[in-house]
């Protein structure tokens, strides 16, 4: 007896035309039936609305928007969509050969999460989002609010149901984050959410990739800070509260670190983000378990030592290189 899928793939395009029909085609492989491919072209000015109408216009549904952006582009993917359940694929990724085959269980669950495949320069290394297979609905939320490992969108199956019972969409105000808001939004909702090692979804890391153009800004940091704090509140998990702000304070301090170029640019940087509520709650809390190296750290940006807090990260950013 012939499978069905019943699962929409909704794919956002801005640009794609070099990678586009690897993307497609890889889906394409599958040979059973009951699934549909969405394709939203966010207002591409380099021909991929021509390939797409030239190479696949029997496969695929295709919606043309106005630049808008990603978040815009899957939400208008998540609201066309047919099937019962969803997953989301970037038109510089893929999925993997037989990828069909890697979907266990998704029909009995809210969200399914699986692993994923990283592809740099031809070496493929499967990627874990958790520890193991027997993870619980909090242990799965612990890893969201203290790690970035289930953040982005791929890689995840979601009913469609919850999605529209709960009007769950992605933000329009943010270029980073927006899928790990997502994610969060459906997890709050969810009753059944089962994690699954396997992997049917390959992220392709280069210097192209849509991940490389995103550019991290205080005022997304914030959002996604802000609705995760609100998330342990409604969860009751307040005993991991001292974790997340060591997490979030890590995530502000990698940032100047990619900043140590230039000393201007650094304290420019840092002059910024003090504008912000969340940098300063994060500098100030009385950590019972932070680290010696970035105790010194948090000093030099109380005292302001910020010429000393640059030579310090910098040095740092040099080793682990």
């Amino acid at each position: 007896m012939e499978r069905e899928l019943n699962l929409s793939i909704i794919i956002p395009v801005y640009n794609g035309e070099k990678t586009i029909c690897e993307c497609l085609d890889s889906v394409l492989k599958c040979p059973y039936k009951g699934y549909e491919i969405i394709v939203i072209d966010d207002g591409s000015v380099d021909g991929t609305d021509k390939i797409l109408e030239r190479n696949y216009t029997d496969e695929l549904k295709i919606i043309m928007l106005k630049n808008a952006g990603v978040s815009a582009s899957r939400n208008k993917g998540l609201l066309c969509a047919q099937k019962d359940y969803l997953v989301f694929l970037d038109s510089d990724d893929a999925f993997c050969d037989n990828w069909w085959e890697k979907l266990e269980e998704y029909k009995e669950n809210d969200i399914t999460l699986y692993n994923y495949l990283r592809k740099k320069n031809d070496v493929i290394q499967e990627i874990l989002t958790m520890r193991n297979a027997q993870e619980t609905l909090d242990e799965i939320k612990m890893t969201y609010i203290l790690t970035d490992d289930v953040n982005a969108v791929c890689a995840k199956i979601y009913k469609r149901k919850l999605l529209l019972d709960f009007k769950i969409q992605f933000p329009q105000d943010m270029k980073i984050g927006e899928d790990a808001v997502f994610f969060g939004r459906a997890l709050q909702k969810a009753k059944k959410v089962k994690y699954c090692p396997n992997a049917f979804y390959v992220y392709i890391d280069n210097l192209n990739s849509a991940s490389y153009q995103k550019i991290v800004n205080f005022d997304d940091q914030r959002k996604l800070y802000e609705f995760k704090k609100g998330f342990i509140i409604e969860n009751n998990m307040l005993i991991y509260e001292e974790k997340f702000y060591i997490k979030f304070l890590g995530d502000f301090i990698s940032r100047l670190r990619q900043s140590t170029g230039s000393y201007a640019h650094f304290r420019e940087l840092i002059l910024s983000a003090e504008n912000y509520e969340y940098i300063k709650w994060l500098i100030n809390f009385k950590y019972e378990t932070l680290p010696l190296r970035r105790k010194i750290q948090v000093v030099l940006l109380k005292i302001k030592a910020y010429r000393a807090l640059f030579f310090e990260l910098e040095c740092e950013r040099l080793v682990n290189e």
